[in-house]
C-alpha cells in the first residue's frame, strides 16, 4: 500500500476574488467557510487544501489540517501525476503519444 504525507498531496492557491456568482473553485468554497466562522476576508488568502472526491461532478476537499487520510487517487493522477511523467516521457520518447496510454493504467 502506497500511502502520501499531508505535505505531499497539500494543494495550496491563493483567493483572488472576494464574491463568486457561480462556478466557485474548491479553494474558493473552504475560504468561504472559513470567513462565515472567522468574519475575516478572504482576498489573497492563501488555502491549503487536500481533494477528497467529487460530489454532483464538481471537486470536494478539505483543509489539510482536518486531512484523515483520504484523498482523491484518481484527481492526483490525471491532475498532478500524470501530466509530468507525459512531460517527461514526450522528451524522452518524443515519436510516443502516452495520452492515450494514462486510461489504461485505471
Amino acid at each position: 500500500k502506497t500511502s502520501f504525507s499531508v505535505d505531499e498531496l497539500t494543494i495550496i492557491q491563493k483567493v483572488g476574488r472576494t464574491e463568486y456568482t457561480k462556478n466557485v473553485p474548491v479553494h474558493a468554497q473552504l475560504a468561504l467557510v472559513k470567513k462565515e466562522k472567522t468574519g475575516e476576508s478572504i482576498f489573497n488568502v492563501e488555502i491549503d487544501y487536500i481533494v477528497t472526491g467529487r460530489s454532483s461532478g464538481k471537486l470536494t476537499a478539505i483543509e489539510s489540517k482536518d486531512f484523515t487520510g483520504n484523498y482523491d487517487k484518481d484527481y492526483y493522477w490525471t491532475n498532478k501525476t500524470f501530466p509530468i511523467l507525459n512531460r517527461i516521457a514526450s522528451i524522452v520518447y518524443p515519436q510516443e503519444n502516452f495520452d492515450h496510454q494514462q486510461q489504461k493504467l485505471f
